[in-house]
Parts: structure tokens; sequence; C-alpha cells
């Protein structure tokens, strides 16, 4: 009987280091997606410093020639450069209201089916592009003047409706007018 006893308690044991095993895995798992999703957002917001330090290169370069700032991308002879595995963008850049370059509407997987920005609504698990048509938020302008320039750059980095917006001006300063990583 004691060796029954004994292989019962081998398999109790063996049933108990396998809960503890997937609690472990469970809260590891629990706290490495956060901090997972959170570099993913800040290296989207990436593209948008980027390109808009280049925009801000561009713009001087253009104003030592001319003695003004460019008010179209065409002069700049500028374009968006996205990430480095798609070559694709996410956020459309403003030099004004009407001059603007709108990201190409890259695909995502779609894990819960919030509402995505400017995307249509999404069934749980399936790929999206969403439209890619992103105007300037209430109260914040894009301009350029003969000695004055404000380049915004706006996006949905993240599954939440909040956009990210930033900005540069013609002193070079780069500025996060709305966050969308801590705008949930």
């Amino acid at each position: 009987m004691s060796e029954h006893n004994t292989k019962k308690n081998k398999k109790k044991m063996l049933v108990f280091s396998i809960f503890i095993s997937l609690a472990i895995i469970s809260f590891l798992i629990y706290i490495a997606i956060p901090n997972f999703l959170s570099f993913n957002w800040r290296a989207n917001q990436s593209e948008a410093k980027r390109n808009l330090t280049d925009l801000y290169n561009k713009q001087r370069e253009y104003f030592s020639k001319n003695g003004k700032y460019a008010d179209t991308f065409d002069k700049l002879g500028w374009s968006p450069s996205g990430n480095a595995v798609k070559s694709m963008f996410r956020y459309a850049y403003f030099l004004s209201a009407k001059e603007v370059i709108q990201p190409d509407g890259q695909s995502f997987y779609d894990w819960g089916g919030a509402k995505h920005g400017n995307s249509d609504k999404c069934d749980e698990g399936k790929w999206v592009t969403p439209k890619a048509n992103y105007s300037l938020p209430q109260g914040i302008k894009a301009f350029v003047s003969d000695n004055h320039f404000q380049i915004i750059a706006v996006s949905n980095i993240d599954p939440d409706p909040a956009l990210d917006v930033w900005s540069i001006e013609e002193k070079g300063e780069l500025k996060n007018l709305i966050d969308d990583y801590v705008a949930k």
C-alpha cells in the first residue's frame, strides 16, 4: 500500500509542479506583453521624430538657397521614410492644412475588435489596413511663411482612438503635442 501512496504522491507533485510552472509563465507573460507594447509604440514614434528632423533640415537647406521656407513637399524634394522592414510610414505629414502626405495604409494584426482611429471596426483576430486619411486635430495648425514654419505629424500608433501628434518649427524644437502612448 505504501508503494501505491508513493505513486499517488508523485502524480500529485507532478501536477502541482505543472500548475506552478504555468503560474510563473503566466506571470512573466503578464509583465512582458505591456513592456513589449510600450517599446513598440515608442519605436513607432521614432518615425515621426526622424521624418520631422529630416524635414527641418530640408527646410533649412531650402531657406539658405532661397531666402524663404518651402511651402510644398515637392520644393523640398522630400518624401517620408517608414520602418526599415516594410518601407511604409504610419504618420501623415502636414506643411499646411492643404499640403499633406498621408500614410500608405500599413496592415497590422488586430487582436481585439476595437475601433482603430480612421479604420473600420475589426473583428477579433484579423489583418486590417486602416484608412489613411488623418486631419489636423482641432487647435493645431501647420503652416509655412517666408520666415517661419510649423510642420505637423499625425498618426494613431495603437488600437485606441487617440492620436499621436508631433511638431517641429524653424528653431528645430521637436514637440510631442499629443502623446498617444499616455492618452490611454
